[in-house]
């Protein structure tokens, strides 16, 4: 197995949301004793725990915070996503990430080490490649959390679902971090889109493309792609911020 170190070929830009994405090389990603026991071996399955509304405290949210934040940077064509598989790895399900993970120990994980930058013995290096947008600081520790945690499947939500004024720095950047612009950020901008400042994400609000998108509404480009739509708390969310004339707050 291998994860990827991708090198810049080129972005194609398109009327829609539809991209072209950087060519690959990948380097060795699982250790050669195996995956850990509550791997992807159908005798030893992974934990799922499945909460569609409120996460626990402490419990971070698989399907709305990790799956979108690796889809949106690595799990695309010609890299990760399931038709191109770059040198045999996936990464676009829970299945498909569990497998380069070592549960409860964010260090010894291949995919931390590589999103880290940290070079060992399997010849990691720094994904997303420099040139691109990098993850943050906090997303790295929202991953490592997760793999200390114990890596597991969880669906549910860290959100006020039910804040009135949703503001744009406390909620609707947040999930757009989290969700987008890794695609669609001033260095990246596939489509033609970036989404990594007050002002370009009031456009795409005022336009209807943001909403039209993320709730896959018909005539628009269902988004994320290759991933699950976002939960209804967090469409919900950038409704009424759009709704209360998106102010910069």
């Amino acid at each position: 197995m291998s994860i990827s170190i991708c090198r810049f070929t080129g972005i194609i830009l398109s009327a829609t949301l539809l991209f072209s994405l950087p060519a690959c090389k990948t380097d060795p990603l699982v250790p050669p004793g195996g995956l850990e026991p509550g791997g992807t071996d159908p005798n030893n399955p992974p934990i799922v725990v499945v909460d569609t509304t409120s996460c626990p405290p402490g419990v971070i949210s698989f399907t709305q915070e990790i799956l979108p934040l690796l889809t949106s940077n690595c799990g695309f064509s010609p890299c990760h996503d399931s038709k191109s598989a770059e040198e045999g790895v996936i990464l676009v399900s829970y299945e498909t990430i569990r497998k380069h993970v070592s549960a409860g120990n964010p260090s010894g994980s291949k995919l931390y080490r590589s999103l880290r930058g940290v070079s060992g013995n399997g010849g990691e290096d720094l994904m997303p490649p420099r040139g691109y947008q990098q993850l943050t600081a906090a997303q790295i520790k929202l991953l490592y959390d997760w793999i200390a945690a114990g890596a597991k499947n969880t669906s549910c939500t860290n959100l006020d679902c039910q804040a009135a004024n949703p503001t744009y720095s406390g909620h609707i950047a947040l999930i757009l971090q989290g969700q987008c612009v890794g695609c669609h950020n001033a260095s990246n901008r596939q489509g033609n889109i970036d989404l990594s400042s007050y002002t370009q994400v009031k456009t795409y609000g005022a336009n209807g493309r943001l909403l039209g998108s993320i709730k896959h509404s018909p005539g628009y480009v269902a988004m994320p792609q290759g991933t699950a739509k976002m939960d209804d708390c967090r469409i919900g969310l950038i409704e009424k911020w759009i709704a209360a004339g998106m102010p910069n707050n």
